[in-house]
């Protein structure tokens, strides 16, 4: 923490990156909801988004940050969705944004990610979830307006290495579904326990 009356420009490149950090830590976690002109809201996003470009630069130097996402008291290494750079995002808001899935189990599978660095859905507040899900519906809207409308959609999130999560950084995953892409879909997301889906098959 910088003390009072300390130039930015005293300041080494550490310094000034984590002071950018707590800054736009405390920036995002402005509610949608509060009462601020169209104007207001213009200005505050240009500034998340000057200071997000600011981190993700010095990330890209190796730059380590403050506190970042914990696990068990462990802390997680930085997220390759923030490493992405902005011109992937799909859609985005004050508190999180949307990337294709680098490895995709369908066309137009997305990732809807929080812009801070938490690691489960648990840890997120209020106004970062219904962030989250007005992404959701965005990314939805954008695929259905595209050449090949999905017939429909999974939606989920793994929480825990015990859930299959592998990116200590929480996302959103929306999988576009398409009939015939499976030869049974019924069951969905409860394939994760293999055998255990389809409790239908057979009937």
């Amino acid at each position: 923490m910088t003390e009072p009356g300390v130039s930015i420009e005293a300041l080494s490149r550490e310094e000034r990156l984590e002071l950018l950090e707590r800054l736009w830590d405390s920036l995002s976690k402005v509610p949608s909801d509060v009462p601020l002109t169209e104007l207001q809201r213009a200005e505050l996003d240009r500034r998340l988004d000057s200071l997000d470009d600011d981190m993700q630069q010095g990330r890209m130097l190796g730059i380590p940050f403050g506190r970042g996402a914990h696990r068990g008291g462990v802390m997680v290494a930085d997220s390759p969705f923030l490493a992405r750079p902005r011109e992937e995002w799909v859609a985005s808001n004050t508190l999180a944004f949307a990337i294709r899935d680098a490895f995709p189990v369908s066309p137009g599978h997305t990732l809807v990610v929080p812009r801070r660095l938490i690691a489960g859905w648990f840890e997120t507040t209020a106004e970062e979830r219904q962030a989250l899900f007005d992404l959701v519906d965005e990314v939805r809207k954008q695929l259905e307006a595209g050449p090949v409308p999905p017939q429909g959609y999974n939606i989920g999130v793994n929480v825990g290495d015990a859930a299959g999560q592998t990116v200590p950084h929480l996302h959103v995953h929306v999988i576009p579904r398409y009939r015939g892409d499976v030869l049974d879909p019924r069951g969905g997301v409860r394939h994760v326990i293999p055998g255990k889906g389809n409790y239908l098959a057979g009937k």
